[in-house]
């Protein structure tokens, strides 16, 4: 039997349910795997959730689904913020790239 890790910080910070500025759509967040390691990062600084907000922002103006922001701080050097969704075309994932 494995405790449940506690939710990633980012949904601490914005909830999906809570409306975002300049008319973006909600953004959901995905939580962590029950086998991952949690990671406590601490909240995410303003700046960063602008960034999330902005690229949620942008890519459902292309129409695009299925929109989710994953905080991956101190689990990749490359990254703090994963942005995940689904493309009905090549074409549509490509522009959204």
């Amino acid at each position: 039997m494995s405790a449940t890790p506690d939710p990633s910080p980012i949904q601490d910070t914005l909830q999906p349910e809570e409306p975002v500025a300049d008319g973006a759509p909600p953004i959901e967040f995905l939580t962590q795997d029950e086998d991952a390691v949690p990671v406590d990062m601490g909240p995410l600084d303003e700046t960063l959730i602008k960034i999330g907000q902005l690229a949620v922002r942008t890519i459902s103006e292309l129409k695009i689904e299925d929109i989710k922001v994953v905080d991956v701080r101190g689990r990749t050097s490359y990254c703090d913020l994963l942005v995940l969704c689904t493309a009905s075309s090549e074409r549509q994932l490509r522009a959204a790239a």
